[in-house]
């Protein structure tokens, strides 16, 4: 005879309603266990995985997110579905494209589940602002445009997202992402719909169905972790669209940058220079510059898409001499990162990459060319030199990726004692020992 188990089931009702209940069952109840979860109906996001999960978050408490009816495609096993987080920041709302499990995580989300984390942010999801203002600009579309003076770290704007979609390994046709994508958007609340539509999509349209697969073609941004939920491979698995944010046009070497926080589910953009009255408040569309380890693949990046130098006026010369720091900065960089007794990278090398970024104008990235001239003066015990790069860094780093980035943190660490980081007489060292 089987031992007999004690396991959890989870019981949905219409709605988001969901309760948690311990079933005494044996081996010989097991069909019987199978077919009370899936007679759980198609109201709960996360029926088909409910054995998957564990049961600390599974209470008897209302479920921040509701599965749309009808609107999943695939088998029991890999189903994919859209929710909708109807009280997400404040009543916003919020809609996801992802799988049962996924969706079980999400749910668990500080930004979902507790209003707070938004009610605190200053200015969330503003349509206007005394700094800004958003302006149809020519040969451009929709803009935004300056109203007064903005400094080096001043905030602009942050924003939740109206759609998250989950790339993450998931087997969908282009037609079935199309129709959970559409239905999405349907249900999302009348406001958030209707700034969503408005996106752009840079060529004609015939059907909504077209628009909405346009919008998110020109308008997503890219992003690793969405609440605590990442791509297991760590690759980029979700795509974001943020309509405010996406009123922001591209410039190559923009003014102003954003970064992601998965906290609170939000881009937050600041200035990353002084931006004046009547000035265009840009941001760059390429995969920026972060973490400084992956400086290479972007200059190569910035060549692919035609940002060589969008400040030459088209001028021979500046075009050629500025294709030449970037190379000079490809070569830099590479010496840098290297971090053996072989480097050939000096403090001086470190000064010459903050020279060449500033001569190139890019601003958004100079808190790693600030990162890794501060990196090299401690390297060699220059403790005084190495924290004044340290807090350059700090400022730029907090208005382009954020407080929470790993760059940031290196360097509030090594502003706070230089000669009790890592990075303490490290090329001294390394040198010492050969």
């Amino acid at each position: 005879m089987r031992e007999s188990l004690t396991i959890f089931a989870l019981l949905c009702v219409p709605l988001t309603q969901v309760h948690c209940q311990l079933l005494p069952t044996s081996g010989q109840h097991d069909s019987q266990l199978l077919q009370l979860a899936s007679s759980a109906g198609s109201f709960c996001p996360w029926h088909r995985n409910s054995l998957d999960l564990t049961p600390e978050w599974v209470a008897t408490e209302r479920s921040p997110l509701e599965l749309i009816p009808g609107s999943c495609v695939g088998n029991v096993s890999k189903e994919i579905c859209a929710y909708l987080g109807p009280a997400f920041a404040d009543g916003r709302g919020v809609a996801f494209v992802t799988s049962a499990k996924r969706a079980a995580r999400l749910a668990q989300s500080t930004s979902l589940t507790d209003p707070s984390v938004h009610s605190q942010i200053e200015r969330l999801n503003m349509a206007t602002n005394p700094n800004w203002e958003m302006q149809r600009i020519p040969g451009k579309g929709m803009g935004v445009i300056a109203t007064s003076h903005l400094s080096l770290g001043d905030h602009i704007m942050t924003s939740t997202p109206a759609l998250v979609q989950d790339n993450g390994n998931l087997e969908l046709s282009d037609d079935e992402a199309t129709e959970l994508r559409a239905r999405a958007i349907e249900h999302l609340p009348p406001d958030l719909r209707s700034s969503f539509l408005e996106l752009t999509t840079h060529d004609d349209v015939t059907s909504l169905t077209e628009r909405i697969d346009k919008i998110v073609e020109v308008n997503s941004f890219e992003l690793e972790t969405v609440g605590d939920v990442e791509n297991d491979e760590g690759d980029m698995s979700w795509l974001a669209v943020f309509p405010d944010i996406s009123r922001l046009n591209h410039a190559c070497r923009p003014n102003a940058q954003y970064y992601f926080d998965p906290l609170t589910m939000t881009q937050n953009v600041h200035a990353v220079r002084d931006i004046y009255p009547g000035e265009e408040i840009t941001v760059s569309y390429i995969n920026g510059f972060q973490p400084y380890k992956r400086r290479q693949q972007t200059i190569s990046d910035m060549w692919h898409f035609g940002c060589t130098c969008d400040f030459c006026a088209r001028n021979s010369h500046q075009i050629k001499a500025s294709d030449e720091r970037l190379r000079q900065i490809t070569k830099l960089l590479k010496d840098l990162n290297d971090h053996t007794r072989l480097s050939k990278a000096t403090p001086q090398t470190g000064e010459l990459l903050v020279s060449l970024y500033r001569q190139e104008k890019l601003w958004y990235a100079m808190y790693e060319a600030y990162t890794l001239a501060a990196l090299e003066y401690n390297f060699v015990g220059d403790a005084k030199l190495a924290t004044m790069h340290a807090s350059l860094a700090f400022e730029h780093g907090l208005a382009s990726v954020g407080p929470h980035d790993e760059n940031v943190v290196n360097m509030r660490m090594l502003i706070k004692d230089p000669r009790r980081h890592w990075s303490w007489m490290h090329r001294i060292n390394k040198r010492e020992a050969i």
